[in-house]
């Protein structure tokens, strides 16, 4: 609703229903007869699955993404659609995390234009606080999209969301950085996928950030060695942490992770 309640004729929604079984779709069919709201019903295959349901419809020159369970700000459309004016290929917005404890974090950024991917690039280096993982608080130009086939990988239980900026990123030049909170980012309970166990968790989030500093290390060209170093210590080390943070709540990932955590801080000498 809160979509729903900011939209107006120039917004498109499409609502990708991941084969629910509580009573959504029900809920859904109230809405598609609404000329801008397209309703997709699929089988349950995943968030990833559903969002590249919603893009192969989708028909506005920017898209967006949202969860079902997060809810949009009041007035976010009105101040950020004047935006895209300014034609840029991405533009980047703060959000708010709230936690099921009742805790909230916000998360915001600078407001900022970027003459091209190499300065954005290389600020990413040096800052590392840039909010570059999420798909939720961006809006991305349909057409390099689809010129390029980029779709969220199906095949991860985590981390889709960045390989698909990594590869939206090496395809742009303009970027736009704003101080608009666009969301509310509710993790309302512990069978969240962030909480949950995870197979191989410490081989994904390593290969991510191998994705990341790949990324980041080719678009930028005016940052220093030691930035650079710095920025994939600091990318690497922060990833083991995570991992080891896990630790407590899954004993299983300990047995299987710890030895590579090891092995990895040995072998790359992150001390």
């Amino acid at each position: 609703m809160s979509v729903i309640n900011g939209m107006n004729e120039d917004i498109e929604l499409i609502v990708a229903d991941d084969g629910s079984d509580d009573g959504t779709s029900k809920l859904l069919a109230n809405y598609k007869d609404i000329g801008n709201v397209k309703v997709i019903a699929l089988e349950h295959k995943g968030a990833s699955h559903a969002r590249n349901a919603g893009l192969d419809v989708a028909e506005g020159k920017y898209v967006t993404f949202m969860d079902c369970d997060d809810t949009l700000c009041t007035d976010f459309f009105q101040e950020s659609i004047p935006l895209i004016d300014k034609s840029l290929d991405l533009y980047i917005f703060g959000f708010v995390r709230r936690y099921y404890d009742g805790r909230s974090v916000v998360q915001s950024l600078d407001n900022m234009q970027y003459r091209d991917i190499s300065s954005f690039a290389d600020d990413f280096v040096r800052k590392g606080q840039m909010l570059i993982y999420s798909a939720c608080n961006k809006f991305y130009r349909r057409d390099i999209l689809d010129k390029h086939g980029i779709r969220f990988n199906e095949k991860y239980a985590f981390g889709e969301d960045r390989l698909f900026n990594y590869s939206y990123l090496k395809t742009i030049d303009k970027v736009m950085t704003s101080d608009i909170i666009m969301f509310n980012y509710n993790q309302r309970s512990l069978e969240s996928m962030s909480t949950k166990p995870v197979d191989g968790y410490f081989d994904l989030v390593k290969m991510l950030h191998n994705e990341k500093v790949k990324c980041f290390l080719e678009l930028s060209h005016g940052t220093t060695e030691v930035e650079r170093k710095a920025f994939v210590d600091f990318d690497m080390l922060n990833e083991i942490k995570m991992t080891i943070d896990r630790f407590e709540e899954h004993p299983d990932e300990r047995t299987e992770n710890l030895p590579k955590i090891i092995e990895t801080i040995y072998r790359e000498n992150y001390i």
